[in-house]
């Protein structure tokens, strides 16, 4: 087969689809590499404006995740042999099995992102969520994933590569919602399906964190919890994660627990209060960055210094803060934040996101834009 010619690629504008920070510099050295000279990084950008630079002709070059592709894959792509959208592109690209994060109970993403699941035999996490938001009652959280997860199996996922994602909610603002992720989740294994959850997610904005992720990890697998996504490193987490498979027998004649602490001095105790600071910060306060929000005093501060934001500002800030990694399309930020009688566009939501990045400078890059889906807030970025 006669190789293709690589096109040349100086002087070109980039458009960077969802890079990570960690991954800028090394995408700028694969580029040059490539004898690529120009660069424009666009962190954020809607489906229609890239549908209009992806068009041939009008942008030299499209990054996908390029410090991310498993196997080291970085291999440039440029819009003169392709006009997919970056997903389909991304999944074309990547080396092995990928599992698509996400779809939920909504009619768009299950038109969009179905098709690809299954034309690329990829694994699926389904969000516990639709249009009309995240409900506090598992029962109807666990019947929206199910609804989602039943049209995947009918559009030719197979059930075992589906996963439930019961969605977690931050301890500090959900109040009585707390633990509605752990009910859904034992009624979501009762249904035959697995789940998948973001463990720290229950302690944002909270003092100590693996003491609550840890706890809250435990309760979730007693439940039935398949994949906890936790950070490995975390002593406190892998704890749980032995002690529970030892106690449920998984861990057969306590073999893996023995290996890991047999010779280890371990502490279990904590004193409360130790080692704060001597000012610390208002009860409720979530931080993200240099991000702090006081909700009781309705305030916001950047790197200690206080924010001035107009009300809807503060309002859509806080909402996201408080609710972090969750998705949600413009139509729910306009009802949950501005009201279900509101009647402008959903412009104003990018409006107000746009104003929020500027003020918050660099800290803007926590509001993450998924396109075609809305936005989130994302603590760990």
């Amino acid at each position: 087969m006669k190789r293709q010619k690589k096109a040349k690629l100086s002087s070109v504008q980039i458009i960077a689809l969802d890079i990570q920070p960690e991954a800028v510099e090394a995408t700028r050295s694969l580029l040059r590499a490539e004898g690529v000279s120009g660069w424009c990084e666009v962190h954020q950008l809607g489906h229609q404006e890239l549908e209009k630079v992806a068009q041939p002709g009008t942008a030299g070059c499209i990054v996908f995740n390029l410090g991310w592709l498993p196997g080291g894959d970085h291999r440039i792509h440029t819009t003169a042999r392709t006009t997919l959208p970056a997903l389909e592109q991304a999944l074309r690209l990547c080396r092995g099995r990928p599992v698509l994060n996400s779809v939920n109970g909504g009619r768009e993403s299950l038109e969009t992102i179905l098709p690809l699941a299954v034309k690329y035999g990829t694994g699926l996490i389904v969000l516990a969520l639709d249009g009309s938001g995240i409900s506090p009652d598992p029962a109807v959280r666990c019947e929206t994933a199910l609804r989602a997860a039943r049209a995947a199996e009918a559009a030719g996922v197979r059930r075992e590569d589906i996963l439930i994602d019961c969605l977690a909610m931050a301890a500090s603002v959900s109040g009585g919602e707390t633990l509605a992720a752990v009910e859904a989740i034992r009624l979501v294994r009762q249904a035959g399906y697995k789940t998948v959850l973001g463990v720290s997610n229950i302690s944002f904005g909270l003092p100590a964190r693996p003491l609550v992720n840890q706890n809250f990890l435990t309760m979730a697998m007693t439940k039935g919890l398949d994949l906890p996504i936790i950070n490995p490193n975390l002593d406190a987490m892998m704890a749980a994660v032995r002690c529970y498979h030892l106690l449920m027998n998984i861990d057969t004649d306590a073999r893996d627990y023995i290996a890991a602490y047999a010779n280890a001095a371990v502490s279990t105790s904590i004193t409360a209060g130790a080692g704060q600071a001597p000012s610390a910060a208002p009860a409720g306060t979530i931080y993200a960055g240099k991000i702090s929000l006081q909700p009781n005093a309705h305030r916001a501060c950047l790197d200690g210094q206080a924010l001035t934001l107009t009300h809807k500002e503060y309002a859509l800030l806080a909402f996201l803060m408080s609710n972090p990694s969750q998705v949600f399309s413009r139509e729910q930020l306009l009802n949950r934040v501005w009201g279900y009688d509101f009647q402008g566009s959903t412009r104003t939501v990018d409006t107000h996101i746009k104003t929020l990045r500027q003020k918050l400078g660099n800290e803007g890059r926590h509001i993450v834009t998924l396109i075609r889906s809305g936005y989130k807030f994302e603590v760990t970025i």
